[in-house]
């Protein structure tokens, strides 16, 4: 009886080895900023998954197979983000690709036919570009809410505080674009009236034109559809004087945390932007608690929560749990199914709900401030 046993354990352990061989992993790509003018984006994301994956993998991996994730450096630029993508598909064969970042370079992805190609599902976009979204792609899966919903956030929070016109600085491009329609769809129902509107080069901070623009229409309150780069140029020049209380609400392209070590405490308070994942200061989510142990275990000492850690965070953990629905053996085709059964996934307080006909995890939108010493608030 004991021979039969041991028997039977030997045969289970075998045909376990020689499904899931020593060593066997899990593979995904990201193909995102890494130099240029938002390095600082791309590299966060990136270290917030990695925060997940390394506790998945510390834990045995996804049903014995670790995950590895590659990158490779864009620098912004939708070329490379093209020419990157196909070398980490045909050099990496990943399951998915996380984290792509930037609306005119996943349209130069879209329009390259890459991922159509390969049938690669693509979880995370740092974009909120309705041109991604409308009509659905079935291999994009999005885990932020779009640019539109930032920006009726943002009009709503300055109908509240009694403004009644605006002035706009956007970047020149699709991302500056569509976030503009749904601003001014926005304060049009809301009864904001825009009085200025000025652009600036994507990829730049050239923002002196724009400055003065503004500067001329005196507008009651600012809204910022610009990177971090830009809207830290423009508000350097702008934000002085008689326009230094100006109040300013940005969309989540600008990194909250670097406005008060580049501003100074005084410029940058009262600076709201737009966050599409709870603060990672509060402990109110699940999400952020469990994100505060991974961080303090798995990071480097002295690193500092942000909203991008956190998002490159979600991204993980969801992919980590499609994996793990997928089954050993993941194809893509069963990851695709697998994110697709995730109608009601909540990470602790942050739900992600996507479907065989919805992309669109999340419309979570909140409000940071900029508080006293240029410590941020939510």
């Amino acid at each position: 009886m004991h021979a039969r046993r041991r028997w039977r354990i030997a045969l289970a352990l075998l045909w376990l080895t020689a499904v899931t061989p020593a060593g066997a992993e899990i593979v995904l790509a990201q193909v995102a900023p890494f130099s240029g003018p938002l390095a600082r984006a791309g590299q966060e994301y990136h270290d917030g998954a990695m925060l997940y994956f390394r506790r998945v993998n510390e834990s045995g991996g996804v049903h014995g197979e670790r995950i590895r994730l590659t990158r490779r450096d864009d620098g912004y630029v939708p070329e490379r983000t093209v020419a990157l993508v196909n070398e980490a598909l045909q050099q990496d064969r990943p399951l998915a690709l996380l984290g792509l970042v930037g609306t005119q370079n996943m349209r130069a992805l879209l329009e390259a036919r890459l991922i159509e190609r390969e049938q690669v599902p693509v979880v995370g976009i740092s974009s909120g570009a309705t041109m991604l979204r409308s009509p659905m792609h079935p291999l994009l899966f999005h885990l932020r809410a779009s640019y539109r919903d930032e920006a009726a956030r943002i009009a709503r929070q300055f109908a509240v505080m009694g403004v009644k016109n605006l002035g706009v600085l956007y970047q020149d491009d699709a991302l500056g674009a569509d976030a503009l329609v749904g601003l001014e769809s926005a304060a049009a129902s809301l009864g904001l009236a825009i009085v200025a509107k000025a652009a600036y080069r994507r990829n730049t901070s050239e923002i002196d034109a724009a400055v003065q623009t503004l500067a001329q229409a005196s507008p009651q309150a600012l809204v910022l559809l610009s990177n971090t780069p830009a809207s830290i140029g423009f508000l350097k020049r702008y934000r002085t004087g008689e326009r230094s209380a100006t109040p300013v609400l940005a969309l989540s392209i600008t990194d909250a945390s670097a406005l008060g070590p580049a501003l100074g405490p005084e410029r940058a308070r009262g600076i709201g932007v737009a966050q599409v994942v709870p603060s990672p200061l509060g402990r109110t989510h699940g999400l952020v608690r469990d994100f505060e142990i991974d961080l303090a275990r798995h990071a480097p000492k002295g690193t500092e929560a942000s909203h991008s850690l956190l998002e490159g965070y979600v991204a993980a953990r969801v992919l980590a749990e499609a994996l793990r629905r997928t089954g050993p053996g993941a194809t893509r085709q069963r990851l695709i199914a697998a994110l697709e059964s995730m109608h009601e996934f909540d990470l602790g307080g942050f739900v992600v709900r996507f479907t065989p006909t919805r992309r669109d995890g999340s419309r979570f939108v909140d409000l940071s401030v900029i508080g006293d010493g240029g410590r941020l608030l939510n």
